[in-house]
C-alpha cells in the first residue's frame, strides 16, 4: 500500500513538473529555439525561451565544433556585416588564428592587428588584449568597418568556406574564408 501511495506521489509531481514546464514555455517556438541553436544563439536569451527549452534544443541539436582545426588557420574576409569585400583578396583584412598560442592576428586592410582568443566546442569566443597599429591610410572604409564588427564578435560557425564571426543573435558579423 504505502509502495502504490508513494508511486501516485512520485506520479503526480512530474505531471506537475512536465505541465508548469509546458506553462513556462508558453509562447516558445521549440522550432524557434532549435533554429535559434543551428545559429549557436543560447536559447535562454530568445525571447519566450526558459531553461527548459535550452536543455532541450541547445545541447541536444548544436553539433561540437573542431575549434583547433578551426583556429589553427588563416582566413581572408570576404563579407564584412553581410557586405561582400569588392576588393582583391590581397587587398582585404586576413586574420590569422594560432591555436597554440591562443592569438589572431593579420592585417586590417591597412594595418596590422592582434588579439588573444577564448573558444569553446559550442561556438563562444571571446578576444581579449586586442590592438593595432595606427599608420595613415588613404581609405580607412574598409578598416574601420572591419574594426567596428571585429569588436561585437561573440560567437563563430563553421562554413563550406571557412568560418563566421557572429554576435549573440547569429548575426554574421565577419565572414572568413580559407586563404
Amino acid at each position: 500500500m504505502k509502495t502504490k501511495l508513494f508511486n501516485l506521489i512520485i506520479g503526480l509531481c512530474a505531471l506537475i513538473t512536465v505541465t508548469s514546464c509546458g506553462k513556462k514555455q508558453e509562447g516558445c517556438k521549440k522550432e524557434c529555439c532549435k533554429a535559434q541553436c543551428e545559429q549557436h544563439v543560447a536559447c535562454a536569451q530568445t525571447n519566450g525561451c526558459a531553461d527548459t527549452c535550452k536543455l532541450s534544443c541547445c545541447s541536444a541539436t548544436v553539433e561540437k565544433l573542431d575549434i583547433e582545426s578551426l583556429l589553427n588557420k588563416e582566413y581572408v574576409v570576404s563579407h564584412i556585416n553581410g557586405n561582400a569585400l569588392e576588393m582583391p583578396a590581397e587587398e582585404r583584412p586576413t586574420m590569422h588564428f594560432s591555436w597554440t598560442e591562443q592569438q589572431v592576428s593579420g592585417s586590417t586592410s591597412c594595418n596590422n592587428h592582434f588579439a588573444r582568443f577564448t573558444a569553446k566546442s559550442c561556438g563562444a569566443i571571446s578576444f581579449t588584449e586586442a590592438g593595432c597599429t595606427r599608420m595613415a591610410c588613404p581609405d580607412m572604409t574598409t578598416e574601420d568597418a572591419f574594426l567596428a564588427a571585429f569588436a561585437q564578435v561573440t560567437r563563430m560557425t563553421q562554413t563550406p568556406e571557412g568560418i563566421n564571426l557572429t554576435d549573440d543573435q547569429g548575426n554574421a558579423l565577419l565572414s572568413l574564408q580559407t586563404k
